[in-house]
């Protein structure tokens, strides 16, 4: 399987080119350092313990979800179910 690449946004380009001057570190998503050539010039070490975040899905009031986002809607609640073992939120629509 080929190695998949996160593409460089400006904002981690800086954190990058700044690491790899010795003028600093930071704290980024694993994928942001997955393929070598990100890593390059550079110490990555993982996070003990691992740091985890917790996303939201925002809609707009105003406008219906298509059948197509509700499905995708409905998939994310489900997993957030699983994994939390909590019955999903109703987006109420």
């Amino acid at each position: 399987m080929a190695e998949q690449s996160f593409p460089l946004t400006r904002r981690f380009m800086a954190v990058h080119c700044s690491a790899s001057s010795a003028l600093g570190c930071s704290i980024v998503p694993s994928m942001a350092v997955k393929a070598a050539h990100h890593r390059r010039g550079l110490e990555v070490r993982p996070l003990a313990p691992e740091l985890s975040r917790t996303l939201g899905l925002v809609l707009r009031q105003d406008k219906p979800v298509e059948t197509g986002l509700r499905k995708v809607v409905e998939a994310l609640e489900g997993l957030a179910q699983s994994r939390s073992g909590a019955p999903s939120g109703n987006s109420g629509r």
